[in-house]
């Protein structure tokens, strides 16, 4: 009769199963992303290429010492990382709990109750109208049949979001990194464009002072004393707009190290020739997909996948499995004795057949949230595709200006020291020897200028490449 009863119960139950709706046609997250192509053709044909390393600590590529002490402080210090390592524990804890959800669960409970019982209640006397003493202690137990694998689901989707959170934590870290040499890079640059404003004032007072002697002596008029003086000033404004830009990157690089404005004369006061690197001719063709802020939405596609299976799970019926044992007696004394014992043992059967509406509901939101985490990875797997080839077009093209920069810098030096000869032998007046001066310095100003450009792309590439580095000239 018991065997009987029970496939009664199993065929109720499986004839309650709620309805599933059609099932609707989901989109894969896709796997055509590539930039191959794009980055061979941007690889100039005529020189090295580098290639692409793996490692974490992709800045020490730089051989920068300065700026891996400023980026390990960052690290260190960050409260941005402080919190985002709090939800990683946070989420780690969550997918714990999934799994023991799906264990043998246990309920212990123990009772000492003083209780008048009626005496016009359900116990006639003596029980009614005496005060008894009621003493209890019970363990319960329980444990779910997960045959519809809705407790699976519920761990694969703890599990998508414990591994999002540590890779949204490692993308954090890549651009805090990234953030610091970036700023490390353009302190620098306005560093030496300070020391050259410095040198052009003085030769914009020297040019003045030229002009002035010569109106002074009658050998010109007052136009060029007015466009020295013009020229000066001008001068003068650009110098104290970069002072203002020095302090400025300094509290932006105190700020990113976790410093105060006040502690940030720890920092560094001079800085390290940054080395240049030749860019790679090509990257692995699984880069996209481990770039940790695309594989944190990876992650976040299978934590909304599992929520769709537990809600497709939810249709069917659901059995508990209960145990219950323990000692009741109203006489302490009797309390301990096999007599006290009392159990209950049996099957929970949960029937969803009325709740049709609900779970529909249910799965339809669960199933939206699979395709927005879908979409948000393609949207987020082109955004580092165009971060990229964007990174790396600007990077080799500052690569090719410079050359031609460097040959202008060179070109201008050499006509500088040609007209310093020429005044030496009283071919020329100082004022020629000054513009060629002024020129050569602006085209050393232009030189810096598109090295630190070239540092930062390269920063900025291999930030794009999920904190890779590639290897040096």
């Amino acid at each position: 009769m018991k065997r009987v009863s029970w496939i009664v119960s199993l065929s109720v139950a499986l004839a309650a199963c709620a309805p599933l709706p059609p099932e609707q046609q989901t989109a894969a997250p896709r796997s055509d992303v590539t930039v191959d192509k794009t980055i061979a053709g941007l690889t100039p044909g005529n020189r090295l290429a580098g290639q692409v390393l793996t490692g974490d600590r992709w800045w020490e590529s730089l051989h920068d010492a300065q700026l891996n002490t400023l980026i390990g402080t960052a690290l260190q210090n960050s409260p941005n990382l402080q919190v985002l390592q709090t939800r990683v524990s946070a989420a780690g804890q969550a997918e714990r709990l999934a799994r023991l959800n799906g264990q043998v669960h246990y309920d212990t409970n123990a009772s000492v109750i003083r209780q008048r019982y009626s005496e016009n209640g359900i116990f006639p006397p003596p029980i009614g109208g005496s005060v008894v003493t009621q003493d209890d202690i019970s363990l319960g137990m329980s444990y779910t049949l997960d045959f519809w694998g809705k407790n699976r689901a519920l761990v694969q989707a703890a599990a998508g979001e414990a591994r999002a959170s540590e890779a949204e934590q490692t993308a954090a870290r890549l651009n805090l990194a990234a953030l610091v040499a970036d700023a490390w890079f353009a302190w620098g640059d306005d560093q030496s464009r300070l020391r050259l404003a410095e040198q052009q004032v003085a030769l914009r007072q020297k040019q003045l002072s030229v002009a002035q002697t010569r109106f002074k002596h009658g050998l010109d008029t007052a136009l060029p004393v007015l466009a020295a003086r013009q020229s000066l000033q001008r001068q003068q404004d650009s110098l104290q707009q970069l002072t203002y830009q020095v302090r400025s990157d300094r509290y932006r690089m105190a700020a990113l190290l976790g410093l105060s404005p006040d502690q940030s004369d720890r920092l560094p006061q001079s800085q390290e020739t940054p080395a240049l690197l030749a860019l790679p001719a090509q990257v692995p063709a699984d880069w996209l997909a481990r770039r940790p802020d695309v594989q944190a939405q990876l992650w976040r596609v299978q934590a909304a996948q599992g929520q769709v299976e537990s809600s497709k799970a939810d249709f069917y019926p659901n059995i508990d499995l209960k145990l219950l044992v323990g000692l009741e007696s109203i006489d302490a004394s009797k309390w301990l004795t096999s007599s006290s014992r009392m159990g209950s043992v049996g099957p929970a059967i949960h029937l969803p057949l009325l709740n049709v509406q609900t779970l529909r509901a249910r799965l339809g939101q669960s199933q939206a949230d699979y395709r927005a985490a879908v979409a948000s990875y393609d949207a987020t797997l082109l955004q580092a595709a165009r971060q990229a080839v964007d990174s790396y077009a600007l990077a080799s093209s500052l690569e090719q200006r410079s050359q031609m920069q460097q040959a202008a810098a060179d070109a201008a030096e050499k006509m500088r020291a040609v007209q310093a000869l020429r005044l030496q032998k009283g071919l020329i007046g100082e004022a020629q020897l000054l513009d060629a001066e002024q020129a050569a310095l602006a085209q050393q100003e232009q030189l810096i200028t598109t090295r630190t450009a070239r540092m930062r792309a390269q920063v900025a590439l291999m930030q794009a490449l999920g904190g890779r580095a590639f290897r040096g000239e």
